[in-house]
């Protein structure tokens, strides 16, 4: 099945008008065998 499950239950499609894209700043720790003392420890992923 390839539908949502609101399209399951009322047999049709959601509206989706309404809704907005948003975003923040996230970052990922990066081991500690990856990286030395010069290099960053974080990266920015957005």
């Amino acid at each position: 099945m390839n539908i949502t499950l609101y399209e399951a239950w009322y047999n049709r499609k959601p509206h989706v008008r309404h809704l907005k894209v948003f975003s923040c700043i996230s970052y990922a720790l990066i081991d500690v065998d990856d990286h030395s003392k010069i290099h960053k420890k974080i990266i920015n992923l957005s």
